[in-house]
Order: C-alpha cells, then sequence, then structure tokens
C-alpha cells in the first residue's frame, strides 16, 4: 500500500494537500477503505490539488466550496475536448464525494471550515419560536409522548411555521382554516390518508394547546377535518408464509451482505421488529447462554425480552463468525463497505423491498412492517390470544393490536359470501 500512495504522489509533488495525504492514508486503511476507493480518491485529490495550484490558492483557509464545483466544470470541459462527450454524472459525483470526504477530514483536524458543503437545514421559523419548546416540552412531561412522536410533532410544525412564512403570515392569530387546508393539500399527491391524517392530527393538537394556554383567541383546531379512511385501508397488508420463504431464499448468505441481510430478515420474520428496533441492537443485547434476545422498542422506549428462536441464533451467529467487520461498535449490524458504521432505519426498508423485488412480488406494502403484519396474521391463524400478540410486538396499548383481527373478520366474510352464493 506504501508503493500504491508513492505512484500517486509523483504525479503531483506540489500542493498545499501533500503534508496531510500520509494521515489521510492511515485513516482510509482505519476505516477499511478497498484499494481501489484509496487510490483513485488520493488520485483526485492531487489532481485538485494541482488545479488550487494553477488558480494561486496555496493556503487552506482560501479554499471555498465554489473552489469544488469550479474543478468540477473544469474536469468535465477537459474531459468533453478530449472525448467530445460530457462525464456521465455518476462520475462527477465520485469525484465530489472523495474530495469532499477528504476536505471534512481536515475540516475535523481543525484545520479548514466546511460551511457550505452541505444544505444549511433550516432555521426554526420566527413565527413557531415562542411556542414550540414549550408545545413539545408539555407532550414529553403531561402526555408521555414516545421521542419518535415528538420529532413527528416538531417535524410538522416546523413545516407549518415555513409555510406561513412564506405567506407573510406573522403570527397564529392572522391564521385562517383556509390556510390549513392549503398547507396539508400541499401533500395530498405524495402522502397516504394515513399520513395526512396523522399531519392533521399534529395540527390539531398543537393549535389545541395554544387556544387552551391563550396564544390565540380562537379554538380553530375544531375545523380541521381528516381525510375518511375506508374500511379496507385500514386492514394492515401482509403475505402468506410461502411468499415469506420466497424472499429468504433470495439472499446468497454465501457472502458477508448475504449472511448480514438474512440475519436482518429472519429477525424481523420472527419477532415482527420495527426497522429501528434492528438497527438499535446491540451485541450485548443477545444473552446466548439464557437463550434471550433484548430489544429497545422505539415508540413506547420499553424494553421487550423474547426467547432466542433457533433460526435467529443460527443466522446472528453465522454473521458474527463470518460477515461482520472487525470494528468496535455495539451494534450488531454495520455497513459491509467503508466507511463501516451502523446501519441507518432507511437501509432496512430499502433492504427489504430489494429482496421482495428479487422474489417479483408486488405487495400492497414492500418496507419492514409487511413481515410484522404478516407475523400477527399468522399469529392469529394458529389461535395465539391477543394479549400475547401485543407483548410480541410491543404494543403499549392492546387497542393497536386489536386491527389485526380485521384481517381474520375480512377473511370471515369472504367465506361467508361464498357459501351464500351456494345456497
Amino acid at each position: 500500500m506504501t508503493g500504491l500512495f508513492k505512484k500517486v504522489r509523483e504525479n503531483c509533488k506540489k500542493g498545499i494537500f501533500t503534508p496531510y495525504l500520509e494521515e489521510y492514508l492511515d485513516y482510509l486503511l482505519q476505516n477499511s477503505y478497498s484499494q481501489w476507493k484509496i487510490y483513485h480518491g488520493l488520485e483526485h485529490i492531487l489532481h485538485f490539488a494541482k488545479y488550487l495550484h494553477k488558480r494561486k490558492v496555496n493556503c487552506l483557509s482560501q479554499i471555498s466550496p465554489q473552489d469544488l464545483m469550479n474543478y468540477l466544470s473544469y474536469r468535465n470541459k477537459k474531459f468533453k475536448k478530449k472525448f467530445r462527450r460530457s462525464l456521465k454524472e455518476k462520475y462527477q459525483k465520485l469525484i465530489y464525494g472523495m474530495i469532499k470526504g477528504f476536505l471534512f477530514y481536515l475540516h475535523q483536524q481543525g484545520l479548514i471550515e466546511f460551511k457550505g458543503y452541505f444544505e444549511e437545514k433550516p432555521s426554526c421559523p420566527e413565527v413557531v419560536v415562542p411556542f414550540i419548546e414549550d408545545y413539545l416540552n408539555f407532550c414529553r412531561i403531561y402526555r408521555g409522548l414516545s421521542t419518535g412522536t415528538i420529532k413527528k410533532h416538531r417535524h410538522w410544525i416546523l413545516r407549518m411555521g415555513q409555510y406561513l412564512e412564506q405567506r407573510k403570515i406573522k403570527d397564529f392569530k392572522s391564521l385562517k382554516i383556509t390556510n390549513l387546508d392549503e398547507f396539508v393539500l400541499n401533500y395530498t399527491s405524495s402522502l397516504s390518508q394515513g399520513s395526512l391524517q396523522s399531519i392533521q392530527w399534529v395540527l390539531r393538537n398543537f393549535l389545541r394547546y395554544l387556544f387552551i394556554t391563550g396564544k390565540i383567541n380562537k379554538d380553530i383546531s375544531l375545523h380541521i377535518i381528516s381525510p375518511k379512511m375506508y374500511r379496507d385501508k385500514l386492514i394492515p397488508k401482509h403475505i402468506s408464509r410461502k411468499e415469506i420463504e420466497l424472499v429468504l431464499k433470495q439472499v446468497d448468505v454465501h457472502t458477508p451482505v448475504g449472511k448480514r441481510d438474512y440475519a436482518v430478515l429472519v429477525l424481523l420474520v420472527s419477532y415482527g421488529l420495527r426497522s429501528k428496533e434492528i438497527t438499535n441492537l446491540k451485541i450485548k443485547d443477545i444473552d446466548w447462554k439464557e437463550k434471550k434476545i433484548v430489544f429497545s422498542l422505539r415508540k413506547s422506549g420499553d424494553t421487550l425480552i423474547l426467547p432466542l428462536k433457533e433460526e435467529v441464533s443460527l443466522a446472528i451467529g453465522h454473521y458474527l463468525r463470518f460477515g461482520r467487520p472487525k470494528k468496535e461498535y455495539p451494534q450488531l449490524f454495520l455497513s459491509a463497505t467503508a466507511p463501516v458504521r451502523p446501519l441507518s432505519p432507511n437501509w432496512v426498508s430499502n433492504t427489504v423491498r430489494k429482496y421482495i423485488k428479487k422474489a417479483g412480488l408486488n405487495p400492497p406494502s414492500k418496507g419492514a412492517h409487511i413481515f410484522r403484519h404478516s407475523l400477527a396474521k399468522h399469529l392469529l391463524d394458529q389461535g395465539v390470544p391477543l394479549t400475547i400478540i401485543s407483548k410480541i410486538l410491543g404494543h403499549k396499548s392492546i387497542c393497536s393490536t386489536m386491527r389485526y383481527i380485521r384481517i381474520n373478520l375480512e377473511q370471515l366474510r369472504e367465506v361467508s359470501d361464498n357459501y351464500a352464493n351456494l345456497l
């Protein structure tokens, strides 16, 4: 690898990055980057240094995000002149990502500022500043809402505040029901009816709080009407046991990635977990001797202890021995490529979608929750009491589990209709 570094370095001996490249190389090696990424990453960094030198940028503090964008434009023009076609967008993103990764490393070392390389997070709109923290504390302390639900409240209140600022509405006293309707209508094409109901539920609670605490004079929350949810929309979507087995067969368990993905899918199928509960799972949560597994529940914040099933034990054990990168993260599941790090909940859902598509299935819901609904359905079919199903799924209230009865009621209705046709 040292020879590889020298080969790249010889191509561009002058440059403001040269003193930091050896340490950066060590950083890449420690984080399990491939030789290909290291070689091409250093190559692009050195070309960028050469570009900066020509433009008399000789100090790290002089580098700006615009320099990086100008460099990409320069590379594209040069490529177009030579090959009579533009650089592929995918390749441009690759160059941008490699150089930006190095600049972020320099920022971590305290050598440069890193402002402007990412989109700035929108600041809290002034119209909601006086109320939002008090309201969220009220939800947390007096209503006992979970962290995830409070995060949802914050998200939609901030969105509402941004909308009001765009309409130049400076306070909630000037808010009209038509403004609320227009705000919700903006999302009708991109969100489901259930999600729209969720938005209106947040707004209704927030506006009621403002009225009760005397921040607004009228209780306009009463005028927010949720979209109708029809019976078939409320039935949780599920897939059959045969279809689940077909999905599991799509995983190539002979590769490290396949071992990880198979262990994740087996956990989802066996316990009906949420995506966040998968990514929160730590190695210490598995008690191999007592054959128990502990889950930190995302919504309620409680812990759930369940028996460690044999198929789960085998899948996780196989992943730990032959698939998991040798990194000291407490989380069980890690990314297979550099930089190695814990996985996100979105990754879980995307992985489920990938294997469902590979299996040639087209269920109404393709995310990780399809296995959760399917587990509840299969347990109901086996005659397991609702109280036990509620405990397995980690529901705080049995009312949340009651909706799965609709699945069986629909099946009974179909049977009775078919029987009536025979009479």
